[in-house]
């Protein structure tokens, strides 16, 4: 199931607007902190506790105007990625399945992500 997320998300790399590389930054409509984040993808780290809205907000202005962006949206920063890695997707399994949300930029689509059952 979460392979089938992957796979929309390497589609952005498709498409890329530039963007001035910044550090960490609070994002102001949000009560998150916007890590990292390159031409198509940010890292969010928002607090435990906050709910969807909260989530889109954050990936929303982490995006900003760039269509092909995914913000993946961790709530706990020790699992987050330090930084926003260079393929659409985070490649290393545990980022993935750690994330709590990725926002969509280009379909202003919020995909929550649900631990796996075991």
């Amino acid at each position: 199931m979460r392979t089938r997320l992957i796979a929309p998300m390497c589609l952005l790399g498709l498409v890329c607007a530039n963007l001035i590389g910044i550090g960490p930054t609070r994002a102001e409509a949000s009560k998150c902190l916007i890590r990292d984040r390159n031409e198509f993808m940010a890292v969010v780290v928002c607090p435990v506790g906050l709910n969807q809205d909260d989530w889109r907000d954050a990936g929303v202005e982490a995006c900003g105007s760039r269509t092909a962006c995914a913000a993946w949206i961790w709530d706990d920063p020790a699992k987050a990625p330090k930084a926003a890695p260079t393929t659409p997707a985070p490649t290393n399994k545990e980022d993935i399945v750690s994330a709590i949300a990725i926002w969509v930029n280009g379909n202003k689509k919020l995909v929550t992500i649900s631990p796996a059952s075991k």
